[in-house]
């Protein structure tokens, strides 16, 4: 049996290479996902940074009422 070692090394070639695109392929998705994960954890770290904000922000407008239901207590009884 003779093998033709020419056709099998071009098989062997071109499997090679859409092997290497196939892996070129998946490298640059990884670097999408990672680009992509980055810019989500930035956003999130954004958003929590904002909710922080908002709470503190809830927060002395909470105690403002409070202090505002204080005073009208306080007025309700020196009028009574």
């Amino acid at each position: 049996m003779i093998f033709d070692f020419f056709r099998l090394e071009k098989k062997l070639n071109k499997v090679d290479g859409n092997v290497s695109k196939t892996i070129a392929s998946l490298v640059s998705n990884m670097k999408d996902i990672t680009k992509s994960n980055n810019a989500l954890q930035t956003m999130g770290a954004e958003c929590s940074m904002k909710k922080e904000h908002y709470s503190s922000v809830h927060e002395s407008i909470q105690g403002k009422v409070e202090a505002n239901n204080q005073i009208i207590a306080k007025i309700k009884e020196i009028i009574s």
